[in-house]
């Protein structure tokens, strides 16, 4: 089955499962590396159609996943790409200084999920799942 993903928030990374998975990272928790069964894909990913107004980051930090971070710079930012699967998680930097959206929006398949970004310093913390 194919998937179709519009989200309107900030992405660093995100992440989908390939096969089975041990669930031990939540909502909320520092995620650096994927967990087994889990693929992780970057942000710079060609496949991924950014729209909108985004600003694009790249530092030598490497407590960033490729060294990367993107965000939408208003409500026209929004993202989308196709995936086989059936699971799926969002990786980003929270922020505690409140900068980040604390509404977000995620439609898969037509249906729409809300998520919100943790109001603490996270780097590659998991927010979606």
């Amino acid at each position: 089955m194919v998937k179709k993903l519009t989200c309107l928030f900030l992405i660093m990374v995100f992440v989908l499962t390939i096969g089975t998975s041990v669930f031990a990272a939540t909502v909320g928790q520092q995620l650096t590396s994927p967990e087994e069964g889990w693929r992780r894909y970057d942000n710079k990913d060609t496949k991924i159609n950014y729209i909108g107004n985004w600003n694009k980051t790249f530092s030598s930090d490497s407590r960033f996943y490729c060294d990367g971070e993107y965000w939408g710079l208003d409500s026209t930012a929004s993202f989308n790409f196709l995936f086989y699967g059936s699971k799926l998680r969002f990786i980003a930097y929270s922020d505690a200084a409140g900068s980040r959206s604390t509404n977000i929006e995620i439609t898969i398949d037509g249906n729409i999920y809300n998520a919100s970004m943790p109001t603490s310093n996270i780097i590659q913390c998991l927010y979606f799942e």
